[in-house]
């Protein structure tokens, strides 16, 4: 029977048979509750100039999902 949906787990079992895609994996623990400052925060610390993370919601029908986009703004 899966969990309440209001109920927090503390493990995440994952089983990547053929991988994972980063951003689509990011965007799956963000929607599943982890925090998006604190990763944003990350970023600023790993001193990647103008890299920033961008998150919007999407929907199609009745399912909803996180997207995420790492975008690196460049000096011209």
């Amino acid at each position: 029977m899966p969990p309440h949906p209001n109920v927090a787990c503390d493990e995440l079992y994952l089983e990547p048979i053929g991988g994972v895609a980063g951003d689509m994996l990011l965007a799956s623990l963000l929607d599943a509750g982890a925090d998006v400052d604190t990763v944003r925060r990350a970023l600023v610390s790993a001193a990647l100039p103008g890299l920033t993370l961008q998150t919007h919601r999407v929907s199609i029908g009745n399912e909803s999902a996180l997207h995420v986009t790492s975008v690196v703004h460049r000096d011209e």
